[in-house]
């Protein structure tokens, strides 16, 4: 599919493309309410849940994959439009068609605060090379490790289990 150096170089561009896009949305992001963050406390850390900021936008944008990725078909395997929230360091996107279901909203944000404690956890580049090393594996979220651990700790919460602190390490 893609050798080492493409994949390096999608990496890279990958980096770049989520650095920009938190540095544009960041700005006109809100905190978390108190009571978010009272429902996701004992979960995360503190300061993590302080850090975060959350925006609503009309869908989250798509990044331009390089040539070498487009002619692997990777841009049929990743398709933005279908995506609900997305975890840019510390800063979170919902759509706003993620809103309707208001009951779900919770159980999404907590979703991407695992994102965000996996980015604390690893740092940005370790984070967006382990997530894309995954979906080059099968291209889709079961493949990533990150997805699956978000997942498992997504339905804990769904399930009212005992909070357990994640930005620490897996929980």
């Amino acid at each position: 599919m893609l050798t080492p150096a493409e994949r390096r170089r999608l990496s890279r561009a990958a980096l770049s493309w989520l650095l920009r896009q938190r540095r544009r949305h960041r700005p006109r992001a809100r905190p978390l309410t108190a009571p978010e963050q009272a429902a996701y406390a004992g979960w995360f850390a503190p300061e993590l849940l302080e850090r975060v900021r959350l925006r609503v936008v009309e869908r989250v944008p798509a990044p331009r994959l390089p040539a070498e990725a487009r002619r692997a078909g990777l841009d049929r395997l990743l398709d933005f439009r279908q995506l609900e929230g997305l975890a840019l360091v510390d800063t979170i996107l919902l759509t706003r068609q993620a809103m309707p279901a208001a009951a779900e909203v919770p159980v999404l944000i907590f979703h991407e605060l695992v994102h965000t404690a996996q980015y604390a956890r690893l740092g940005t580049a370790r984070f967006v090379a382990s997530y894309l090393a995954g979906w080059l594996r099968r291209g889709d979220g079961e493949a990533i490790p990150l997805e699956r651990e978000a997942r498992r700790l997504e339905d804990l919460f769904r399930q009212g289990a005992s909070p357990r602190l994640v930005a620490g390490g897996p929980a």
